[in-house]
């Protein structure tokens, strides 16, 4: 395109050159030249022809480099963005399991020279400055294993600060305040499991008489948590004695219990864990007597196939189970005594 222009000013310059000695010739001959009065005319016009094509050529000249400089903006424009989201996600990457790595580290130096080519030396210091705060502290968590949100953000806000900078051109400083996820505390708090000395049903039924939010972590960790009524509550020790009576009629049989009731607190909050009683004959667990995360009582006796009693709210199938009870109890109390349980 540049060439193409430059030959059409070549043939501009001849012909005004042409052109102007043909209009001086006339000025200093006054009307006495040889050269026809109609050539004259057609060179006048022919001159206020090439300057309005130099005047047309340079609006186009102009607005060419118009062009090329917003094409070319724009693509540095796209380069810088892709180069900015793939360092931010190098380091999310590598600060996310909480620790950094020989070959993390590699990775961010090698990203970040990348970067270092785009932004001002200004910037580079910020950048530098906030990579060089990641010290063994910054992986720290407290005694609740909540890590530390404020330093990630910190960090991360002051690297997109730059980057926000340099993609917008920005002269005065319009830096983004630093955010607060102070929610996130609270999400990713871990219980603080507390053991009760619970040696009797009856301090079962008074710690939850006390407090009767009950939560429960599953093998996944998934948090269960559900509110205890006041009937099932008065249920806990009403099926306690149902089994003691059938425990009593097995005199062969010593049978020992151990108790376990947790004290769960998330967020300053108070949580009772789910009971559970369990049953020995010697060092062997027979059966188990508990609340389940469903919000009901149960007892399980390990049989060859467990058997398993559920009691809702409703007391009224409580003592049809007893007969059930006794037998699978006598079933499962047939093999032979072993030692005591470990305490």
């Amino acid at each position: 395109m540049k060439s193409k222009l430059k030959k059409v000013w070549i043939y501009l310059a001849i012909v005004l050159a042409v052109s102007l000695t043909i209009f001086i010739i006339q000025n200093i001959n006054g009307h006495e030249t040889d050269i026809p009065k109609i050539v004259f005319d057609i060179n006048s016009g022919v001159i206020g022809a090439i300057l309005t094509t130099i005047i047309t050529l340079l609006l186009l000249a102009n607005q060419s480099e118009i062009q090329d400089s917003q094409t070319k903006n724009s693509v540095i424009y796209e380069e810088k963005l892709k180069l900015f989201n793939e360092f931010l996600s190098i380091l999310s990457q590598a600060l996310d399991d909480g620790k950094l790595t020989a070959t993390e580290m590699k990775k961010i130096i090698f990203s970040y020279s990348t970067v270092r080519m785009h932004i001002s030396p200004e910037g580079s210091k910020t950048i530098e400055a906030a990579i060089q705060s990641i010290d063994a502290e910054f992986f720290y968590v407290d005694e609740n294993y909540v890590p530390r949100f404020d330093k990630y953000i910190e960090l991360f806000n002051t690297v997109c600060n730059v980057f926000r900078k340099e993609l917008y051109a920005l002269q005065k400083d319009n830096a983004l305040p630093q955010f607060e996820f102070d929610n996130f505390y609270h999400i990713a708090f871990k219980k603080r499991a507390l053991k009760l000395p619970i040696y009797k049903i009856e301090e079962v039924e008074q710690a939850y008489i006390s407090n009767q939010n009950v939560i429960h972590f599953d093998k996944e960790g998934v948090a269960i948590q559900f509110t205890l009524s006041k009937e099932l509550i008065a249920l806990i020790p009403q099926i306690y004695e149902m089994v003691d009576q059938a425990i009593k009629q097995l005199p062969e049989h010593t049978i020992t219990m151990r108790y376990l009731l947790n004290m769960n607190t998330v967020n300053n909050k108070q949580y009772l864990g789910i009971f559970n009683i369990y049953y020995y004959i010697g060092d062997r667990q027979i059966a188990t007597y508990g609340l389940s995360e469903k919000n009901r009582l149960y007892f399980k006796i390990k049989l060859e196939k467990e058997s398993v009693y559920s009691f809702e709210s409703d007391a009224s199938n409580v003592q049809s189970y007893s007969a059930n009870i006794l037998k699978d109890l006598q079933n499962v109390a047939k093999e032979k005594p072993q030692s005591n349980p470990k305490a």
